[in-house]
């Protein structure tokens, strides 16, 4: 590693953030433009000196800075004098904040000043109590990007407000800090006009966000993010401009409000250009947006906000561009009738109380529907009439709902672009009749649907153009495949069975039906006592993965089209008898290309 200091004119060197910090003496490589990865460390050719005479320096990350000794050694870096100096990341060790003295770790960043050319600025894991001096002053006039993170003992932000050419700010991981106030925005109450994205994260003890009143502070704000800062109860307000709003985990009470593009003051009714707006798991609020158009919002998720009861009057009528829906988890929820704008690709709908009936309904002639996902919805029965308007469904999911039946086979029918349907927990349901004359299908997925009960005497009228289209099927009962609709399947390419302690035997007779069959997957096969002796006559397959077959103790003739085989968890003497050109099942499995059995 030594070697690489005699290259004097390198002016590139990229590599891991392992080999890098065993690099001595990068110093002497005068002509660097980037540097990565340097550690501090208290040895020879590995001092913060190293950066000395760095002149070129444009890009530089130097983390242990918890290792410089003093405010002096950390001044002769002069970093104020690198006028190349585009990018910086000044980290400390993640321990430094219990090992440190913060006067002294104060001091030393006092002596960091950047150039006034810096355009972005990382600090990491700082442990100080305050922020730098240099970042008190509005002296970095180029600067366009900061991120803070991991600084545990900071107690107040830097006065950001200050840089007026700023465009992003990454708050994040800062335990102490408990509110932004005017401060922030420090003398210059003409900052942070050129601010696109504001985000924050986990700041436990953040209660308010205050802003100037009656100023738009953030002009040209496009996105905000607020995650994990659960006692956070405010937020200042934003432009009617922005495109992207994400809070998460909030204790807010009601949304930002806007501000038009010239208004010094709230206007009544605004419109936004607002296109994705997610709210998650802020239990405390109370109302959504109120007196603002939102006819460019084209994704809203809204999850896990317990005292929202109500929604907007025709709230969703005037979004014209919405495309993508989420309601999930507001159970105090509740909505009169309500028209669901045309133009909606992806409804997402559970656990929303008495909303989800007038919201069921209100899907009726949606044909631009392509995904729809109940999960957890409490309806026991989801209407046919609405169901069979949705002629542009492509995928389709009932996830731990209580319905007791599927929509009509009728219904199923005119779904003709319907490829993919997920049935999961859903705990009453009896019956999966229907879904057979869906003329489209691919892709069926049954788990969890543990009242539906095989009954192979019930008489059934097989349909030849039934599952006509379906190649992969997944359970977790292999009992499923006894009784119709399942039963009478002959074109699956791809099986996949749970197992468990249901699965003895695999399904000799289902399994010969569907002579086109290429995969067959078993997760657990810890039941599973051997495998169908008439194995080679399904001349299709061509892989078969089986999991955990600790049962199993031979295999019978395996199909000649077998290419991959896979078994594991296998009892001693089942590996034995497949040892390579010793055991005595070896010749069934020869000609296979890739064997797995362990």
């Amino acid at each position: 590693m030594g070697g690489l200091c005699k290259l004097f004119n390198l002016r590139h060197l990229q590599l891991s953030y392992g080999i890098m910090p065993m690099i001595p003496y990068v110093g002497r490589l005068t002509s660097l433009h980037e540097l990565y990865g340097f550690c501090i460390k208290q040895q020879g050719g590995y001092t913060i000196g190293e950066l000395n005479n760095l002149t070129n320096i444009r890009h530089l990350y130097v983390s242990g800075l918890d290792k410089v000794n003093s405010a002096e050694e950390a001044a002769e870096v002069m970093l104020d004098q690198k006028k190349c100096l585009s990018a910086v990341t000044l980290s400390w060790s993640r321990d430094s904040s219990n090992s440190c003295k913060p006067g002294q770790t104060e001091l030393v960043f006092d002596k960091l000043e950047p150039h006034c050319n810096l355009h972005k600025l990382r600090i990491e894991g700082y442990p100080g109590s305050r922020s730098p001096s240099w970042l008190q002053n509005p002296t970095l006039t180029s600067l366009t990007y900061v991120y803070i993170c991991d600084c545990k003992k900071l107690e107040r932000l830097p006065p950001l407000g200050q840089l007026r050419y700023l465009q992003y700010i990454y708050i994040i991981n800062l335990e102490l800090v408990k509110c932004v106030d005017s401060s922030f925005y420090g003398s210059d109450e003409l900052g942070l006009q050129y601010l696109k994205v504001l985000d924050i994260e986990s700041m436990p003890k953040f209660v308010e966000w205050g802003g100037l009143d009656d100023k738009n502070i953030f002009p040209r704000l496009e996105t905000l993010k607020v995650r994990n800062c659960e006692a956070l109860r405010t937020l200042p307000s934003v432009p009617i401009s922005i495109q992207y709003v994400e809070i998460h985990n909030a204790s807010l009470l009601v949304m930002p409000t806007f501000f038009g593009d010239s208004d010094t003051s709230l206007s009544p009714s605004l419109d936004m250009a607002l296109s994705k707006l997610k709210i998650s798991n802020c239990q405390n609020l109370e109302t959504l947006w109120q007196g603002c158009s939102l006819s460019a919002l084209e994704e809203l998720s809204i999850q896990q906000c317990a005292s929202l009861s109500c929604l907007p009057g025709d709230s969703f009528g005037s979004l014209a561009s919405l495309k993508t829906l989420e309601l999930l988890k507001c159970p105090n929820l509740v909505t009169g009738q309500i028209r669901l704008p045309p133009t909606l690709k992806t409804i997402t709908l559970g656990l929303c109380g008495e909303a989800e009936q007038p919201l069921v309904h209100s899907m009726e002639g949606l044909n631009s529907l392509e995904r729809l996902f109940l999960d957890g919805c409490a309806l026991s029965v989801f209407p046919s009439e609405v169901f069979a308007c949705l002629s542009g469904l492509t995928n389709m999911m009932f996830g731990n709902c209580a319905i007791t039946s599927l929509p009509s086979g009728e219904a199923f029918a005119r779904l003709t672009n319907l490829e993919n349907l997920s049935i999961w927990d859903c705990q009453e349901l009896v019956s999966i009749n229907g879904i057979h004359k869906s003329p489209s299908l691919v892709s069926l997925q049954i788990h969890g649907c543990t009242k539906i009960i095989a009954d192979p005497s019930v008489g059934w009228i097989h349909d030849p153009s039934s599952f006509s289209s379906l190649d992969e099927l997944d359970i977790d009962n292999p009992s499923l495949l006894l009784s119709e609709p399942l039963r009478s399947i002959s074109c699956v390419k791809k099986l996949r069975i749970l197992g468990g302690p249901e699965l003895a035997h695999l399904p000799e007779e289902w399994l010969l039906l569907n002579g086109a069959l290429k995969g067959l997957h078993v997760s657990d096969a810890s039941r599973l006592i051997c495998l169908p002796p008439q194995m080679a006559r399904l001349s299709s397959i061509e892989s078969l993965d089986i999991s955990n077959a600790k049962l199993i103790r031979s295999l019978p003739d395996m199909p000649t089209s077998l290419m991959t085989l896979r078994i594991n968890n296998c009892h001693s003497e089942f590996k034995k008898r497949c040892q390579k050109n010793k055991g005595v099942d070896w010749v069934k499995i020869a000609h296979i290309c890739n064997v797995d059995i362990s």
